[in-house]
């Protein structure tokens, strides 16, 4: 009976929408640089006590989608790709799943929504809604950089993980995801209370766990905190660029004593030998020695 109701109701809504759709300017005159804006959603994102397989976006204007693969994030994942269809001013999503209960759902286009005239973006748009009694309000944000250039990392895969192991399992599926914006940065929003491990990689082949050859790097304890809470965290994120062993500049003293410069963020550095001789080090300020 739902579903029914539901049909019926979209139905004659796309209608509407259809009819009363934002005309844009094809040829002459000032060119279109306004993204499509959503009119409605079916049901209502936000939404409590979630039941239905499918919702519906519907905008002012005709849409394409652009790298859905890449941009649409689900979190908590999905154990089944869900569809995603486009039909002029309306974007359907459905999938052939059983959700959680008591769980918070979020559905991240990033960059992928374009309107079709001028292919201006809709950042950013996410549809939530939780299965339980309440939507999940905690956040974690932080920002990653690359280890051999300080520089920021754009669109590099964040993933939230309840445990370190599960960042190196086939079988485990992260918990959480977001992506780096241009500046490096990463936020994730509607997170449930808990502590996690968060992983920021390449993940060139896209299944959400660290490969050899991948960059990487993941910051261990991390508290899920309300909005305005200081706590963020830097991932210097790096892999081996090639086959020779690389280590730190270093100065070399006649006792055999060998200086590092350590910087602040190299809270975890380790000196190993590729000998059976021991080795012994320690730290003054921002010099490691061995």
């Amino acid at each position: 009976m739902y579903n029914a109701r539901y049909q019926i109701a979209l139905f004659f809504t796309l209608l509407l929408a259809a009819g009363c759709a934002q005309v844009r300017s094809i040829s002459g005159g000032e060119k279109d640089t306004t993204p499509p804006t959503v009119v409605s959603t079916f049901p209502q994102s936000n939404m409590l006590h979630f039941e239905s397989s499918s919702f519906v976006v519907l905008f002012d204007e005709y849409i394409q989608l652009r790298d859905l693969q890449k941009e649409l994030l689900i979190s908590p994942p999905l154990r089944k790709t869900p569809t995603v269809k486009v039909q002029k001013l309306g974007l359907e999503v459905s999938w052939d799943d059983t959700l959680k209960a008591q769980t918070t759902y979020i559905f991240q286009f990033g960059n992928a929504i374009v309107d079709v005239n001028e292919s201006n973006v809709l950042p950013d748009f996410s549809y939530v809604f939780s299965t339980g009694d309440f939507l999940d309000s905690l956040q974690c944000t932080g920002r990653v950089l690359d280890a051999y250039t300080d520089a920021p990392v754009a669109s590099a895969k964040v993933l939230l993980f309840d445990s370190l192991s599960q960042v190196f399992s086939a079988n485990a599926q992260p918990a959480y995801f977001a992506r780096t914006n241009e500046k490096g940065d990463f936020k994730f929003n509607y997170l449930r209370n808990g502590r996690y491990v968060v992983c920021a990689m390449s993940d060139e082949n896209g299944n959400n766990h660290f490969d050899l050859g991948e960059a990487i790097d993941w910051v261990e304890g991390v508290d899920a905190q309300m909005p305005g809470d200081s706590n963020s965290y830097n991932l210097f994120m790096s892999s081996p660029r090639d086959s020779i062993v690389r280590g730190f500049s270093y100065v070399s003293e006649p006792s055999g004593v060998l200086k590092f410069r350590v910087e602040p963020w190299m809270e975890l550095v380790g000196v190993r030998t590729l000998t059976t001789d021991s080795v012994v080090q320690w730290t003054q300020q921002d010099t490691l020695f061995s």
